[in-house]
């Protein structure tokens, strides 16, 4: 079994990918699934992003989650896609746990608030539960 790092690394790679490639199928705003598992069974895992609008005086944001019904290393990264006037860009943020049994979120927080769609990475890994990961999107309306 991968060690719980390269997992990570893994998933930074692949979300690295996914903020600088157009996604070709609809992701939805929430994703679960369980682990591959390993000698202690399988952890239940979720993944969820939202929203929030900015106006006149804000920028738009996204906060993404992860969680899971079991110890183990969680992962989760916000990605806003914005135009800047010229062309697309994206606004990453990143967050990694460690031993943790509890949500995560990351904010990840456009120049602006003419955001297009908002992106999620999720993870989970344990050397005794396996990993998971899954991928989020939202729209600004």
């Amino acid at each position: 079994m991968k060690s719980p790092k390269m997992h990570i690394f893994t998933f930074v790679v692949a979300l690295g990918l996914l903020a600088n490639t157009a996604t070709a199928f609809a992701l939805q705003p929430t994703v679960a699934g369980k682990s591959n598992g390993g000698t202690a069974g399988y952890a239940n895992c979720n993944g969820r992003i939202t929203v929030s609008q900015g106006g006149f005086f804000s920028n738009d944001s996204a906060t993404a989650y992860t969680s899971a019904d079991a110890t183990g290393t969680y992962a989760v990264a916000a990605v806003v896609w914005y135009n800047d006037g010229t062309s697309e860009k994206t606004k990453y943020e990143d967050k990694i746990v460690y031993n943790s049994s509890a949500e995560i979120s990351v904010t990840s927080t456009a120049p602006n608030n003419n955001g297009n769609k908002a992106t999620g990475g999720h993870t989970y890994s344990s050397s005794i539960r396996g990993s998971w990961s899954g991928s989020t999107e939202k729209p600004y309306s």
